[in-house]
């Protein structure tokens, strides 16, 4: 069926008959989108195995549409690119660079040779071109050296 393969959004309920758990499971990931799905059992081991096999980035058992802000939230396939809330999300929003500074000579030219004496390691996270200087635990200790822009 149609509305089995694709995102539905909006108040809709597909029910389907199956013999078994192996064959509900092939209809439920029967599609290329994987947003959510729903279980409702008494079975505690079935509903460990059904949501260990089900291919959705959410699964709900014995409730729907429970959301908390701590928890990743996105989908599998083409249901999503990355995560939304949690941890996950920053990660999904940003990107890592490691950048490796030592400027030592340039400093010596400018007369300002204590400043940068330290070649310090600096990790910049970047996101929508905007750069943020977190330094490592090694640029912390050459603690003469001052971290524009941090």
């Amino acid at each position: 069926m149609k509305i089995m393969r694709e995102e539905i959004f909006g108040p809709v309920v597909a029910i389907a008959k199956f013999k078994d758990e192996e064959e509900v499971l092939e209809l439920a990931n029967d599609t290329t989108y994987g947003l959510a799905a729903g279980i409702f059992t008494k079975d505690y081991e079935r509903a460990i195995r059904v949501t260990g096999a089900l291919k959705a980035g959410t699964t709900w058992v014995n409730l729907f549409n429970f959301v908390h802000w701590s928890m990743p939230f996105g989908g599998y396939k083409e249901s999503g690119i990355g995560r939304e809330c949690g941890d996950a999300a920053l990660e999904n929003y940003t990107e890592i660079k490691t950048v490796y500074f030592n400027m030592v000579h340039e400093a010596t030219k400018l007369g300002n040779a204590k400043k940068y004496a330290c070649p310090a390691i600096l990790v910049t996270k970047v996101k929508s071109g905007h750069a943020r200087l977190h330094p490592t635990p090694l640029a912390l200790q050459c603690s003469h050296i001052e971290l524009y822009g941090s």
